[in-house]
């Protein structure tokens, strides 16, 4: 890996919260909602995208596809009025 932390979320509530603020939801509503705080959020980001690069670096391409294929389900989820859990 790159020497940073394992993250403590599993990919899809990774992706929930990422698919929540980028539709636009207020970013500390949605992390007050999945028990984190900002500093928390920040090492999520850092750990599961450290983690993606270092995979794209090898040219492994399973977790980029994975995470991407999550957000795309999660933002047509809440195109279509549903709500996720976070």
């Amino acid at each position: 890996m790159d020497g940073s932390a394992a993250p403590n979320l599993p990919l899809d509530r990774f992706a929930a919260i990422t698919s929540l603020i980028d539709i636009g939801r207020l970013r500390d509503d949605v992390l007050t909602a999945a028990g984190l705080d900002r500093g928390g959020w920040l090492g999520e980001q850092e750990a599961w995208l450290g983690r993606m690069a270092s995979q794209v670096r090898l040219q492994r391409f399973d977790l980029q596809v994975r995470f991407n294929s999550l957000l795309v389900e999660m933002l047509s989820a809440l195109e279509r009025g549903e709500r996720l859990a976070v």
